[in-house]
């Protein structure tokens, strides 16, 4: 999806186009005029009813959507991978306790 630019109140935290009656009436220091790359600059924020079509409010609303949840995905494999990371040095910790136990016992 490619973004042209875009106004976004920092406040109500509504993302509008440049054109939309809202921004005429926003006051200058809630204005923020941004240049999106993609929906993760637009995080957070949520697309204005008025000047979005419907069929643009559910595409950005599907995008951002789906960008967030594949940062969340991304987020829980790296947890995943940080837990089994920690339960391998827990059970080769106990298997070397293990082991010194038994070298003990058999002298």
């Amino acid at each position: 999806m490619e973004f042209k630019k875009i106004v976004i109140n920092n406040r109500s935290r509504y993302i509008h186009h440049k054109d939309c009656e809202s921004v005429k009436q926003m006051h200058q220091e809630n204005k923020i005029v941004i240049y999106p790359k993609d929906t993760s600059d637009l995080e957070g924020y949520y697309p204005c009813g008025h000047c979005f079509k419907k069929i643009d409010y559910h595409i950005l609303a599907r995008e951002v959507y789906l960008s967030r949840i594949n940062k969340l995905k991304i987020r829980r494999e790296i947890e995943l991978k940080k837990i089994n990371e920690r339960f391998d040095k827990r059970e080769n910790r106990a298997y070397d306790r293990y082991l010194l136990t038994i070298e003990k016992l058999e002298k």
